[in-house]
């Protein structure tokens, strides 16, 4: 559905991730499938969800959907989406979602409950992290882990400060971890692209002061 190409024959639960990569890698993107499948994401998000999605708001989605069509796993330049999901961690195992049936199961559930919010916002703004922190707070929930990618790039010119008071507003402990995704060819993706871990609370503990 993502990349709307017809399923290859012979998938099925277990066939790895690799290997489905290579099977849709040969199917070609279909323009009736794309346009099927952006009515059921419509419907889906209206009808099922009910979303209240203004034009500008479909006309986004639409937008972004045909960027999947039209460039398939590279829809970014490196890494691509069939490079991030046959990713390993150290020890040589596939850990995206798609690594799996159970992995993929998992996931799947939290969007049939609406547990997959997408929230839009700057980071070091004074609004989308903060609510956020109000929110959890309310529903005595605590932060486990704030996926960063490279965004802290952006946030220099005093930003970094800002977006620390953000997150240190959020209800953290001694588990909640930073993930960021670096390269060792500067500020560009490609080989070399890794993970690290931080600690939330011990690096937010002494912000900088407005």
């Amino acid at each position: 559905m993502l990349f709307s190409r017809p399923r290859p024959a012979g998938l099925g639960p277990e066939t790895s991730v690799a290997d489905l990569f290579s099977a849709f890698a040969a199917s070609e993107p279909d323009e009736a499938l794309y346009r099927h499948n952006l009515q059921a994401v419509s419907d889906r998000l209206i009808a099922h969800h009910k979303l209240p999605l203004s034009p500008e708001d479909r006309e986004g989605i639409e937008r972004v959907y045909r960027v999947f069509f039209e460039r398939g796993f590279a829809v970014r330049f490196s890494p691509t989406y069939a490079d991030l999901m046959t990713a390993t961690d150290g020890a040589g195992v596939f850990r995206s979602y798609l690594a799996s049936e159970s992995n993929l199961a998992f996931l799947r559930e939290l969007e049939n409950q609406n547990l997959v919010i997408p929230v839009v916002g700057d980071f070091a703004g004074p609004k989308a992290i903060r609510r956020i922190a109000t929110y959890l707070k309310a529903h005595g929930a605590t932060v486990g882990a704030f996926y960063l990618s490279n965004v802290e790039q952006y946030l220099q010119d005093g930003k970094w400060a800002a977006f620390c008071r953000n997150v240190a507003t959020l209800p953290l402990d001694a588990s909640s971890t930073f993930i960021r995704s670096t390269s060792g060819r500067g500020n560009t993706f490609g080989p070399g692209f890794v993970s690290s871990l931080g600690s939330m609370a011990a690096e937010t503990r002494n912000c900088p002061a407005p």
